[in-house]
């Protein structure tokens, strides 16, 4: 396609496909260090218990996990089923039984994976928190949109949104997989000597 601006002719059509690689390129980037982040906690035995797009912030190429105000230590934590939780983000087993571990995570961050390809929608568009709830309970999973990699889908899909938490994958095991399909290679990691 050409555009003309003034008297100057411009090919839009090869300036749009830059933008959309560059995009497609920082949501690649984004999923990927979102799942370091969280096998980061999972390693030191933390549940973040709220991972959501809103929790992740992104600026200078980097995802830092953020809100920790339900992080529990541990590997499972049951929570009194009467207190407020973000349900559109929840596995079903939390719905059922109020219980988190780290594949409850997991779950949440195939979530969270959902919203960034969304251009950060909030969950389940159309309905209700109720029905959300429902519907997950009943076996309901999102569509990914088509231009996510099908290795990526499945991943997400079968690999997050399983009803068996233990057909999910451990973050570790998810890391691994992004990385090879996405071809983002892993950096090194070095532990702040300060940190407690």
């Amino acid at each position: 396609k050409r555009a003309t601006y003034g008297k100057e002719e411009r090919d839009v059509s090869a300036g749009y496909w830059k933008i959309v690689t560059a995009i497609v390129s920082i949501t690649k980037r984004k999923i990927v260090k979102a799942a370091w982040g969280l096998e980061y906690l999972h390693a030191k035995n933390v549940l973040h218990r709220d991972i959501a797009a809103r929790n992740c912030l992104y600026g200078d190429n980097k995802v830092k996990i953020s809100d920790f105000g339900l992080t529990r230590e541990g590997t499972v934590y049951q929570m009194d089923p009467h207190k407020r939780v973000p349900i559109r983000w929840l596995a079903p087993e939390t719905l059922k039984m109020a219980i988190y571990t780290q594949k409850t995570d997991v779950f949440s961050y195939g979530i969270m994976c959902w919203e960034i390809y969304n251009n950060g929608i909030e969950p389940y568009p159309g309905m209700t928190v109720a029905e959300v709830n429902q519907n997950v309970k009943e076996g309901y999973r999102m569509e990914l949109p088509a231009n996510v990699h099908p290795e990526i889908q499945n991943y997400i899909k079968v690999r997050c949104w399983s009803e068996n938490p233990n057909d999910r994958y451990t973050m570790a095991e998810l890391c691994k997989h992004l990385q090879r399909t996405l071809q983002i290679p892993r950096p090194k990691f070095v532990e702040n000597p300060h940190a407690r």
